[in-house]
């Protein structure tokens, strides 16, 4: 799963991708069915989705992209509870996907946007896991390479098996006699004893 270019702007609902830099700032284009485009200045306020990460009870952080992905094989098993659900119900779903979340510091606030930003990358379909990107990256990399490779395999066959039959042809060639009067081949003959 690639965030990296996925962020969040305070005061402004749902999640950007960045499209390209802009003289003052970044065009952005919201992640929804829209996808309307938008330039924001460097006075906004933006978070980056690989950047963010959950407090938790041990020294490190929980990286924002693990818990979706967690979030994703909840989803799919269908026990994901919906947005409008109750604290108790929230801070269980958490506790699922990052079992060592610090519950003094994460709100329930915390893990609605967390969900809410989980249903948004899940409706645009960019819930994907790294490995099946480079799988389907290599794949891609194998069948150029391979074509890349084979033209010139196969016109180097194809050359040297015309190499082949010109050398045979003229060997037989070679050892044929000249002429095709058979009288004169007799004649060689008897000078040569």
């Amino acid at each position: 799963m690639n965030l990296k270019e996925i962020i969040s702007i305070t005061g402004k609902p749902g999640l950007y991708k960045v499209i390209a830099q802009a003289t003052r700032g970044f065009i952005v284009e919201s992640i929804d069915e829209k996808k309307s485009r938008t330039s924001i200045s460097s006075n906004h306020q933006v978070a980056m989705l690989s950047e963010i990460t959950i407090y938790s009870i041990d020294e490190e952080s929980i990286m924002l992209a693990d818990i979706f992905l967690n979030l994703k094989k909840i989803d799919e098993e269908g026990t994901l509870p919906q947005l409008n659900a109750d604290a108790r119900d929230l801070q269980e779903m958490l506790a699922k996907v990052a079992p060592t979340y610090d519950t003094e510091r994460v709100y329930n606030s915390d893990i609605k946007k967390l969900l809410k930003w989980y249903n948004i990358l899940e409706a645009a379909n960019l819930l994907i896991e790294e490995t099946q990107e480079v799988e389907s990256t290599d794949a891609q990399i194998e069948v150029k390479v391979a074509e890349s490779i084979e033209e010139p395999l196969i016109s180097e066959l194809e050359e040297s098996k015309e190499e082949e039959m010109n050398t045979e042809n003229t060997e037989s060639t070679e050892n044929e006699p000249e002429s095709d009067d058979p009288e004169e081949d007799t004649k060689t003959a008897k000078v040569t004893e």
